[in-house]
């Protein structure tokens, strides 16, 4: 970038307030401190002059990268003002580096300018981030096999059905109606292909190939024979590191109806589990009290466990209205989840466990931080031996954890009989993917049908 002013220093931009405007010009200039005694580097950092808390830094090894500082609202459990918080944006872009990663200044500004907003909303500063760091799509992915992968001889003779069905499927540009409809019908099973990769799991392929097997039985098959190819380009790439389709796809319709197959837990059931889960946190505060909690919140809430459960941060948590701002969801629509006095006690009890972290921990953000203040994940990722464990003290058969949401949604079902309430409360999209969840005995349904003809014989008698 040519240096319009023909300045050489930095202090030439600053102000009165030793503020710069954070420019390609000024990051072509930003460089490390030489010590006093010249035989060392040490970190730089300038301020913007026109977005407060937005900084860049020259580190000690020369690179360069962008930052925000902010004050998050609201006081801590001792009614003392939280601390400034930091978060980096990115790694600067410079164009005369030869790998060009990173981003610019006008990014980094972009990034920063959203976050001060959603700080303002009493919103989550860091879901700005997160999609810049899931990782690239499954259709990003797909696209890029498609252009330089398909050129190659070894896909000559099946290319142009691998890019009708890429077509189809993963850009959703079907023309015929029946396409239309299978969008429409599937929309969650279909929304997967603008998640990250690297994150999507068995379930969600499997849902995927069940929606299109519902229309086009092979075309399902020879899909899922697709994205293991497009899985395989990914791993030499780096982009993720182990499949997600590891099974045979004569097994794919068989698997996904394993929830139809199952029961979910009955409500006597989930009184067992919550009495188990207590019980193992009295005995093994230190050992159970998190994972436990954490169990217990995704089956009081029927939400799901990886993405909006377990990752859970307190900045996403609204004492005032009993509400949890769910941010990271399936179909990426963020959503406002109302709890009751239960889910309430179980974040009490989290709160007080809060105040053994230090602040300055990064785990101090989360609802359920991992135990390992070393691990990389801050908060508990996996809690399925604690699972297994409740389940085998409570004498219930095993079910995976997802049928937490799974017996949520049937026992609310059963209780109210509005599906698009459930439907609503869980922000989920698709009524057809929901009723899978909601199986319900022949006695709900009599009973159901009882409160119908009740109501119509009490507006007939209010009419005459």
């Amino acid at each position: 970038m040519k240096n319009k002013h023909n300045y050489t220093t930095i202090e030439a931009y600053k102000d009165d307030e030793g503020r710069v405007k954070i420019s390609p010009e000024v990051m072509k200039l930003l460089k490390p401190k030489v010590s006093t005694d010249g035989k060392s580097y040490m970190e730089h950092t300038i301020r913007d002059k026109h977005l407060l808390g937005f900084q860049a830094k020259a580190h000690k090894g020369g690179q360069r990268s962008f930052f925000y500082r902010y004050r998050p609202k609201g006081k801590d459990d001792n009614g003392k003002i939280l601390n400034h918080r930091v978060l980096h944006l990115g790694r600067y872009f410079d164009p005369s580096e030869q790998d060009k990663v990173g981003i610019t200044p006008a990014v980094a500004r972009k990034l920063a300018e959203d976050m001060k907003i959603k700080i303002k909303r009493g919103e989550d500063p860091y879901s700005v981030l997160e999609a810049r760091r899931k990782g690239r799509s499954l259709k990003q992915v797909y696209t890029d096999f498609v252009e330089k992968r398909l050129k190659s001889v070894q896909y000559e003779k099946s290319a142009a059905d691998i890019v009708s069905r890429y077509k189809i499927y993963i850009v959703q540009d079907g023309e015929k109606q029946k396409h239309k409809q299978m969008y429409r019908s599937f929309r969650d099973a279909f929304n997967i292909v603008r998640d990250p990769i690297k994150s999507l799991t068995r379930d969600d392929y499997i849902n995927l190939h069940s929606a299109v097997s519902k229309y086009f039985p092979t075309q399902a098959n020879r899909l899922m024979e697709d994205i293991r190819l497009v899985e395989k380009y990914a791993i030499e790439n780096k982009i993720m590191t182990r499949p997600a389709i590891t099974f045979p796809k004569d097994s794919l319709n068989t698997e996904y109806k394993r929830l139809e197959r199952k029961d979910p837990y009955s409500a006597e059931d989930m009184h067992k589990f919550r009495a188990a889960a207590l019980s193992m946190v009295r005995a093994d505060r230190d050992k159970y009290l998190v994972p436990c909690m954490q169990l217990l919140l995704a089956a009081n809430l029927g939400l799901r466990t990886k993405s909006e459960v377990y990752s859970l941060e307190w900045d996403n948590v609204n004492f005032k209205q009993m509400k949890i701002n769910i941010i990271d969801t399936k179909n990426n629509e963020p959503f406002k989840k109302s709890y009751d006095y239960k889910a309430a006690a179980i974040l009490r009890i989290m709160g007080m466990h809060r105040r053994t972290i230090n602040h300055r921990d990064k785990r101090y953000r989360f609802v359920f931080p991992t135990p390992n203040k070393k691990s990389k994940n801050k908060f508990l990722k996996d809690p399925r031996k604690t699972y297994r464990t409740i389940i085998d003290k409570a004498d219930l058969d095993y079910k995976c954890p997802h049928f937490l949401r799974h017996t949520w949604a049937t026992n609310t079902y059963a209780a109210t009989g509005d599906i698009k309430g459930i439907a609503a409360s869980n922000n989920w999209k698709d009524l057809q993917s929901l009723e899978i969840y909601t199986q319900v005995s022949d006695k709900v349904k009599r009973q159901l049908m009882q409160k119908t003809n009740k109501y119509l014989a009490k507006q007939r008698s209010h009419a005459s």
